[in-house]
């Protein structure tokens, strides 16, 4: 919790890649979350990654609600994580609250055909909603 915090309110932090830590398995998950959430106000922290953590539901809303307000963040990284329809409501929330801030995620089960690709991913783009399609790996 303490380097998480440490991290994220460093000084001249403009990326932090948390990805695949599993951070909901760690005994103290919440409190993990709750210093991410603390520090992102006041840092200037641009990109983060927290994708193939397997975040809750209610802790990606705890993320997006300490999102809610002006942010320099530009690209928010979730893929990985539980969504629900309330987070999903959420995200949408942020999203329409911070227009410029590009967020990618798993495609939702219930939107997924039998032949499209597992690793896929949608994004939210200057307040709309951009699909990709395709094994992300190929598109780096």
């Amino acid at each position: 919790k303490a380097l998480v915090a440490a991290a994220v309110g460093r000084e001249g932090l403009r990326k932090l890649r948390l990805f695949g830590n599993r951070i909901a398995n760690v005994s103290d998950a919440d409190a993990v979350v709750d210093a991410i959430c603390d520090a992102l106000p006041g840092c200037g922290l641009e990109e983060l990654d927290l994708g193939g953590n397997e975040l809750s539901q209610a802790q990606m809303i705890r993320l997006f609600t300490a999102l809610a307000g002006p942010t320099p963040l530009k690209v928010l990284e979730l893929g990985g994580n539980k969504f629900g329809p309330q987070s999903d409501e959420a995200l949408k929330g942020l999203a329409a609250s911070n227009p410029g801030l590009d967020v990618a995620r798993d495609i939702p089960e219930r939107n997924r055909s039998d032949n499209m690709v597992v690793n896929s991913a949608v994004g939210f783009k200057q307040g709309g909603v951009v699909d990709v399609e395709g094994d992300i790996g190929q598109m780096m």
